[in-house]
């Protein structure tokens, strides 16, 4: 059975990766004048990797911050939007 690597998310380094293509090394012919940059493009990933025999290509899972933004007052914008369409009947 075929292993499904698309989409597996790696950690490399502190870094989170979603694996796009994964290709052993030995079928590659990476003697071409700036192959990193045409893999790059051609397979629309960020990152190369050489692991377990094989070439990873990969995209970088961008970490952001982010601060929760908590509804103190519940059911208010439910009303308001309730409010204006009666506004809008009676015009």
């Amino acid at each position: 059975m075929k292993q499904d690597f698309r989409n597996k998310i790696i950690e490399v380094q502190g870094r989170m990766f979603q694996v796009k293509r994964k290709f052993p090394l030995d079928q590659l012919n990476l003697n071409v004048d700036d192959w990193v940059n045409t893999l790059k493009q051609y397979y629309h990933v960020d990152s190369l990797f050489k692991a377990e025999g094989k070439l990873w290509l990969c995209n970088e899972i961008k970490t952001i911050e982010y601060e929760e933004i908590k509804n103190k007052t519940k059911g208010i914008s439910k009303r308001r939007k309730k409010h204006s369409r009666n506004s809008r009947k009676n015009r």
